[in-house]
């Protein structure tokens, strides 16, 4: 049973506050002071706002099936919009088994993601501190 949360770890979960609700991967992007995780959503497809925001729809890394074994096709980690969950709550969910641990991304893709996520005025200061 996995007991840390650390950046670059990989879970699933049914998410409620999605429309419509519905299982996703998500990725831990940083930790703040406050014991809240933020994570960036993996989507199979780029929403079409998000592709007529030239700014926004810079920020969606492709993935391969072929390094991650959990996806069933090319997926894409939406780096647009920073989300956070209570780390507490996030622990408990993975012990119930609510959450379920997948894997962890690529340390090339990682750097990749926080070298683009400090750099794009996409991000407030105080939200970029969770990518150094």
């Amino acid at each position: 049973m996995q007991k840390a949360i650390n950046r670059g770890d990989i879970y699933h979960r049914f998410f409620t506050t999605t429309i419509p609700p519905k299982d996703k991967f998500f990725v831990i992007i940083g930790e703040d002071e406050k014991n809240y995780v933020g994570y960036f959503f993996i989507n199979s497809n780029i929403p079409r706002c998000v592709v007529q925001n030239e700014e926004k729809y810079s920020m969606q890394f492709p993935i391969k099936t072929s390094d991650y074994s959990f996806l069933t096709h090319q997926s894409f980690i939406a780096c647009d919009k920073l989300l956070k969950l209570c780390k507490t709550d996030l622990i408990e969910e993975l012990h119930s088994g609510k959450t379920k641990f997948k894997g962890r991304i690529l340390q090339e893709h990682m750097e990749m993601l926080l070298e683009a996520a400090i750099k794009s005025p996409v991000f407030s200061s105080k939200e970029k501190e969770l990518f150094k």
